[in-house]
């Protein structure tokens, strides 16, 4: 059922929700966490119902690979010790809460999931939340906490953290955390790298590493 359901997908044609309703009824979980991402909207437009019905689907997921971690997802662990043992595919139903709170605007409980993701070692929790802080003018705590996991030399936080502060039009501040990143061997540092350079003028720079890629040290290589 749920196959068919990819076949007749289309906003104007019913038949997909009756076919993904009966799918998720029948016990498919990826057909309860697409139906419960189909809601979000409809719930920030206050039609009745919509985030409930949502969530709903999102316990009866969380039930199917874990009934111990239900009471999770309206309680979400604040100690890593809590999380031992969780399944991983379980994982994609607290992502999608986050995201369903996060698209009411249910900030509270979405920064309570998004931390209890990052405990859990979702690998992109902490910009998320980091997002979401900044977006409830907590832009120095967000900064904070970016900071501190990028100064531990996880590679993937330096490169996050470059993001974070480029989307604050930070960028003085990004590029030692991208050159970072790239001289750590990170393939998608590297152009993020360049367009910095195109946005800050220094299109030579950029050009060079387009052409000659990166020498030891995150710096542009010279050329052959």
């Amino acid at each position: 059922m749920l196959q068919l359901y990819y076949v007749l997908d289309d906003a104007d044609n019913p038949e997909a929700e009756r076919w993904l309703r009966r799918a998720a009824q029948d016990g498919h979980t990826e057909a309860m966490l697409y139906l419960a991402g189909s809601l979000p909207l409809a719930a920030a437009r206050g039609e009745g119902g919509a985030f409930d019905e949502a969530w709903s689907w999102l316990r009866h997921a969380v039930a199917a690979w874990d009934p111990r971690l239900v009471g999770m997802l309206d309680d979400p662990p604040r100690n890593t010790h809590r999380w031992d043992g969780v399944h991983t595919p379980a994982t994609k139903a607290f992502v999608a809460a986050a995201e369903l709170c996060e698209a009411v605007g249910r900030d509270a409980q979405t920064e309570r999931l998004w931390r209890a993701l990052d405990e859990y070692g979702y690998w992109n929790a902490l910009l998320r939340l980091a997002k979401l802080l900044a977006r409830n003018d907590r832009v120095a705590e967000a900064r904070e906490l970016m900071r501190a996991r990028a100064e531990t030399g996880d590679v993937v936080a330096a490169l996050q953290f470059a993001e974070f502060l480029t989307e604050q039009v930070d960028l003085e501040q990004a590029e030692p955390w991208l050159r970072r990143a790239v001289a750590a061997g990170n393939s998608d540092a590297v152009s993020k790298l360049v367009d910095l350079l195109q946005r800050t003028g220094r299109r030579e720079e950029a050009d060079r590493i387009r052409r000659f890629g990166i020498a030891p040290g995150g710096e542009a290589a010279e050329p052959w």
